[in-house]
């Protein structure tokens, strides 16, 4: 670049970063210069990043963080040095000045030193902006020519918090009347659809025939109740429109609550992400949840969800999107847009449909990436009246949902050899380990098994297991302990009282909720949810379409019923939560009404009407004769 300084801008002050290659400073030199000098250097490369703010003087100004040794990156980019340094923009918007992209460079690795005076509270200075306050705002204009009265803006940060913010509310407009969206508010959402840029914010916002505007807007609060080396907190509250801590209204909604798939109290709330969590579409007193019937028995079973519902008077209204794998993608990303709206939804399983080409990704995938739903979890429990080998089965069974197999990252290298790749990162196999402990302490369990195969997958599999035990060490009081996955599956089968809450990833996850989905009676019985740290997404717990069935009224609605009833208790409704599963095991104690999966001679609709009949008492309401 031109000139080697990187100028982070604020309004009120700069933060300078100054790069020293060999003990060369470069901005003394032209870059033809400093290439030349790189390319003669027979030494492993150096390179130093010192990082001042002015507003520190003495000798303990700059910090020192050096990059050493030898290795295989041959292209040096500003953007690469910063990351290898771990440093951080103190606070939003940054610019980075004309990148340096010298090549022909020895080749280096790195080394991180990390200068413990770097700032007050430890060096996870990343943190500050993972806690967001988030607040949906409906904005209503009485005639098409009304205007909001807001300006935004595109704000830069070198984290993932790039966006559109608010600039400035007019004063006496629609927004300030309302008083709820204030200058420094992040633009989420504008009527349920993301936006990245400012010109798409503007355009949504001055449409004439939107009356009603709803925005999702989020605000950084951490910041709040930490003291940084290189930003105060005036200048903070400044940079937000805020004069003083208490006009930021906290309204804290942690990560997914505890699962509940036969209990009836009421779910904890998690809070290992540390991540505010937005609430569920609300409207009227009424929750509006996304469905998505699916293919197979799901529009059927569906139905009677709805019949069951109305019955129960159970508040949720469904905004109903249809997602089949025969669909272009316009589906699917109608699918994605409603449970973003939403934030929850009841889903039945989409089929995968394996003549389309190997580009064409599975609708389930593609709805579990998307949205972030990292952990799928399953309540795996005898249930009355179901005869099975095993009885007294209580498992928790905890699914990494986003990497591992499911990466759909395979190719033909050459003609008849097929290269998959498996995917595991340290982040995401920590990430789920936790959301397992933290759910066997909250639930009151004992024991977590991690299922693996780290002998044979030494590297992938292995830093799974490793990321198990890191998570374990925290958590003493819950006994830890790993298991082969063709181990797992032995012991399942002959003694699955043992296990307690299981985690694993991606494809393991599948192989065993399958198999203990089939000790409890079998797909029609068992309910699973996938949990992000916003949204959340109900459905049977072994994702079978049932499509052989379709249609013939034989099909078991429990595991259904039982994944609306998560779902209730999810969106807090316990009462309604409670009644309906209430309903459903008493009508499972009842073998005239067992379908014929279950071994048992009745039809869906009976199952219904009986469950019906039992909400009905449960509620104290006459049963019709």
């Amino acid at each position: 670049m031109g000139c080697n300084m990187c100028v982070v801008q604020k309004p009120e002050e700069q933060y300078k970063v100054m790069l020293q290659v060999n003990g060369k400073e470069l901005s003394k030199l032209s870059q033809e210069q400093t290439l030349e000098a790189l390319r003669a250097s027979k030494e492993p490369l150096v390179i130093q990043v010192l990082r001042r703010s002015p507003r520190l003087r003495g000798d303990g100004s700059c910090h020192d963080l050096q990059l050493v040794d030898s290795g295989t990156q041959t292209d040096i980019t500003f953007e690469h040095i910063m990351a290898l340094g771990k440093l951080r923009p103190p606070t939003p918007p940054m610019v980075i000045l004309e990148p340096f992209v010298p090549s022909e460079l020895p080749p280096i690795s790195h080394e991180y030193y990390d200068p413990a005076e770097f700032m007050e509270g430890g060096p996870q200075e990343a943190d500050r902006m993972d806690e967001l306050e988030y607040e949906e705002v409906e904005l209503y204009k009485s005639s098409h020519r009304d205007k909001l009265g807001l300006m935004v803006c595109y704000r830069t940060d070198e984290e993932e918090d790039l966006g559109i913010y608010v600039g400035e509310v007019n004063p006496n407009s629609i927004a300030a009347k309302d008083g709820r969206i204030r200058e420094g508010d992040r633009i989420i959402q504008i009527n349920g659809m993301d936006v990245q840029n400012r010109e798409e914010a503007v355009a949504i916002l001055s449409q004439e025939e939107n009356t009603n505007i709803s925005l999702l807007v989020a605000r950084p609060e951490s910041q709040l109740a930490k003291r940084w080396k290189d930003s105060d907190r005036d200048d903070f509250l400044d940079d937000f429109g805020s004069e003083n801590e208490d006009d930021l209204r906290v309204r804290k909604l942690k990560s997914p609550p505890a699962q509940q798939v036969l209990g009836s109290h009421e779910a904890p709330r998690r809070s290992f992400s540390q991540q505010t969590i937005p609430p569920s579409a609300k409207y009227g007193g009424r929750h509006t949840v996304t469905m998505i019937p699916g293919d197979g028995i799901g529009p059927e079973l569906m139905l009677h969800v709805k019949s069951v519902f109305r019955h129960a008077c159970v508040p949720v209204d469904f905004e109903e999107v249809h997602v089949s794998s025969t669909a272009d993608e316009e589906d699917i990303r109608n699918a994605i847009m409603a449970i973003r709206r939403n934030r929850v939804a009841l889903k039945g399983n989409i089929e995968t449909n394996h003549n389309l080409p190997p580009s064409h990704k599975s609708r389930n995938n593609i709805l579990r990436t998307s949205l972030d739903l990292y952990a799928n979890v399953i309540h795996c429990k005898s249930l009355p009246g179901v005869v099975t080998r095993h009885r007294d089965i209580d498992i928790l069974i905890v699914r990494e949902n986003t990497e591992g197999e499911y990466s759909s990252l395979e190719h033909e290298s050459v003609a008849g050899v097929v290269e998959s790749l498996k995917i595991i990162t340290k982040a995401k196999s920590l990430r789920i380990a936790e959301y397992a402990f933290q759910l066997a302490q909250e639930s009151g369990r004992k024991k977590v098994t991690a299922v693996h195969k780290a002998n044979i997958m030494k590297l992938g599999d292995g830093l799974f297991l490793q990321c198990c035990r890191e998570v374990a060490a925290r958590y003493p009081q819950i006994t830890f302990e790993n298991m082969i996955v063709d181990n797992t599956t032995m012991q399942l089968v002959s003694r699955p009282q043992q296990f307690d809450v299981m985690v694993m990833p991606n494809l393991y996850g599948n192989i065993v909720n399958n198999v203990c989905a089939g000790l409890v009676g079998g797909p029609g019985l068992v309910a699973g949810a996938n949990y992000g740290h916003v949204y959340a997404v109900f459905e049977t717990a072994t994702r079978n379409t049932g499509k052989s069935i379709a249609n013939k009224n034989i099909a078991n609605p429990t595991a259904t019923l039982l994944a609306s009833c998560m779902m209730l208790d999810h969106l807090k409704l316990h009462s309604y939560a409670t009644s309906i599963r209430k309903a459903v095991l008493a009508s499972m104690d009842n073998e005239n009404m067992h379908t014929p999966d279950i071994g048992g001679q009745g039809t869906t609709s009976e199952a219904i009407q009986d469950i019906i009949r039992h909400i009905r008492v449960i509620n104290g309401r006459a049963v019709e004769a």
